[in-house]
């Protein structure tokens, strides 16, 4: 060691120092941690998933014609955007399935207030599939 603590009798406390010994070589840098962030290309929805949508596809196109009301019309045109959606692999395609929750979400309290309640059962649903796809993707990344 090239340093060491000498005590005296008296309990003084005094620091010995060896010319003898070599310093130690201070500790070179750590390396640099690279990280490599990565990104998604794809997102591949499963097929019970894409099986759904199709479903509510034609749930929705039976609402449409045998109803006809405005409302029938957004969710007609949020489920054709939400089943695209999930038949595609684009990155983008998780945005048109959120649109659909965000809608769903805001427009279910109006069914219930009107006591629509089998509207208000189809948009649950909705938010369901929609969360469960969303949260089920697989992201492929590079």
């Amino acid at each position: 060691m090239r340093h060491q603590v000498v005590e005296g009798p008296d309990g003084s406390v005094a620091i010995a120092f060896n010319q003898e010994i070599s310093p130690e070589e201070p500790p070179s840098p750590p390396a640099p941690t690279i990280s490599r962030s990565t990104d998604v290309v794809a997102v591949k929805y499963n097929k019970y998933i894409q099986l759904s949508f199709d479903c509510f596809f034609l749930v929705s196109l039976f609402k449409l014609v045998y109803l006809f009301r405005i409302i029938d019309i957004i969710n007609f045109i949020f489920i054709i955007l939400s089943t695209f959606a999930v038949h595609t692999e684009l990155p983008i395609s998780v945005a048109p399935i959120l649109g659909h929750v965000v809608y769903a979400v805001t427009i279910a309290p109006v069914y219930c207030f009107i006591s629509g309640w089998l509207d208000f059962a189809y948009l649950v649903t909705c938010i369901i599939l929609c969360s469960t796809s969303i949260l089920t993707a697989e992201k492929i990344r590079v």
